[in-house]
């Protein structure tokens, strides 16, 4: 009897132990600063991912925005190494913020820990490419609907006026709408919130992007962001073919 106390007493410790360690992990992602977290949970991920997308984009159609999530998705990213974060919402509020976003990307000093030092430059509509990409920057672009549809006249137009080409085909308006964003196409796209659409989101760049849905960013951690691009990585991808 004494042993088998004794067991059941061990047994009930272990599973409490797992408990308390998960829910102190939770809590160093949700509530403490980020260079802890990193130096706890981070470290054993690689500095950059082997098959990390070139281009994430975040579809943001919640009533709330968490700037604090999105400079933690920024912040992740920039350790995978994608070097193109695009952060969207029709309404605009997200490119409006962008102060508090830095704001924030600052103050979590994710990478004041690491080894692995990672530019976040911001940019409105384009990026720019003056001087080439340093390999240790992520280029973090803030979309609303208002520059889609803004971008898209403005392409239209120059169809329009460009009498002298005398074909248009799908290769010319392409070409038109590369050199106007200045951006490869998204290849992930997270769409967080509960409708099923893109709401305006880049309509021409999205044709091979992989749209994966969540209700909300509150509950994306650090090991559903690493599985979900894991994910994208494993998807046979035919371009159409």
């Amino acid at each position: 009897m004494l042993i088998t106390k004794l067991c059941l007493t061990l047994i009930h410790f272990c599973i409490t132990a797992n408990r308390f360690v998960v829910s102190f992990i939770k809590r160093l992602e949700t509530s403490w600063p980020v260079h802890i977290y990193n130096s706890f949970y981070i470290k054993n991920y690689p500095s950059k991912m082997n098959h990390a997308p070139e281009h994430l984009a975040i579809v943001v159609l919640e009533d709330s925005i968490s700037f604090q999530k999105l400079s933690q998705i920024i912040s992740w990213s920039g350790l995978a190494g994608i070097r193109y974060v695009t952060l969207f919402d029709p309404k605009g509020i997200i490119k409006r913020s962008k102060d508090e976003i830095e704001y924030q990307l600052r103050k979590r000093s994710l990478l004041s820990s690491s080894e692995k030092k990672v530019n976040f430059v911001f940019h409105t509509t384009t990026v720019q490419n003056k001087n080439g990409y340093d390999t240790n920057t992520t280029n973090v672009i803030l979309l609303s609907r208002e520059d889609n549809q803004r971008k898209l006249v403005n392409v239209s137009r120059q169809l329009c006026d460009n009498t002298q080409h005398s074909e248009v085909n799908v290769e010319y308006i392409d070409a038109l709408l590369k050199n106007v964003f200045q951006f490869p196409d998204p290849n992930v796209i997270f769409n967080f919130g509960n409708v099923s659409c893109l709401a305006g989101f880049l309509p021409w760049h999205i044709r091979l992007s992989e749209i994966i849905s969540f209700d909300t960013m509150k509950n994306l951690d650090y090991s559903s962001f690493q599985s979900n691009l894991e994910k994208f990585h494993k998807i046979e991808k035919r371009f159409g073919k």
